[in-house]
């Protein structure tokens, strides 16, 4: 038993210093990613590769295995604070964020990342595409493909695939486009009620204390009412009836 206990220690003796470096553990090469093997040096983790290089110097307090967040990409983390490592060890995203998702759960090459509380996204390369600045940010595709709902101070807006504003967060409320007509979106202001496009353009003003959906009473059209009269506008924000009868008017 004595001889055998000497073994194991001369082994992992020379295991830590096979490659003329000292580490406190060395994972099986494959585990985390082929050919390269995970360390561990003073509770901080890097990799090796098969010939003994220092692909990633131990100065990580974890290490995803490549992969789990997107093909050939280890999400780390140092200080409490996440990025990601490619599989020639350069830093492509520096641990900067507080969370980040894995690409393409919210649009595809892209990743959501939180940092003092506020969302924004990065792509594969780790470019900021949308700077950390919303309260809260969607999927995209919930309200209209290529667009994501953005929260900002309590209020909404939509941000493009390539992180533009294509609606400034200043509504109380904004419907999924087609709810109430294709290519439009009812939104809310201060208890008014309007409508925009795909584009952000408002097409209504938001003015209206009611605004139903087009067609409902009548083709084209859709009913309106503000300080308790009623009127009718058309698709492109016409009023074709100006809201000012106490019963719902027939257009003519």
């Amino acid at each position: 038993m004595k001889n055998l206990t000497l073994a194991i220690s001369v082994l992992a003796l020379s295991v830590s210093t096979l490659f003329g470096q000292e580490y406190d553990q060395i994972s099986a090469f494959g585990d985390y990613q082929r050919d390269l093997a995970l360390v561990q040096k003073d509770r901080l983790y890097g990799f090796i590769d098969i010939n003994g290089n220092e692909i990633v110097e131990p100065k990580y307090d974890e290490i995803s295995a490549f992969g789990n967040y997107q093909k050939d990409i280890a999400l780390v983390q140092k200080d409490g604070l996440y990025g990601f490592i490619d599989i020639n060890g350069n830093e492509i995203v520096e641990p900067k964020y507080d969370e980040i998702s894995a690409f393409g759960n919210y649009q595809k090459d892209l990743a959501l990342v939180q940092k003092d509380g506020l969302y924004g996204f990065i792509d594969i390369n780790g470019n900021e595409i949308v700077e950390p600045k919303y309260d809260e940010i969607s999927a995209f595709g919930n309200y209209q493909k290529d667009l994501a709902l953005v929260q900002k101070d309590g209020l909404y807006g939509f941000i493009d695939i390539n992180g533009n504003e294509i609606v400034e967060p200043k509504y109380d409320e904004i419907s999924a486009f087609g709810n109430y007509q294709r290519g439009l979106a009812l939104v809310q202001k201060d208890g008014l009620y309007g409508f925009i496009d795909i584009n952000g353009n408002e097409i209504v003003e938001p003015k209206y204390d009611e605004i139903s959906a087009f067609g409902d009473y009548q083709r084209g059209l859709a009913l309106v009412q503000k300080d308790g009269l009623y009127g009718f506008i058309d698709i492109n924000g016409n009023e074709i009836i100006e809201p000012k009868h106490n019963e719902i008017p027939n257009e003519k």
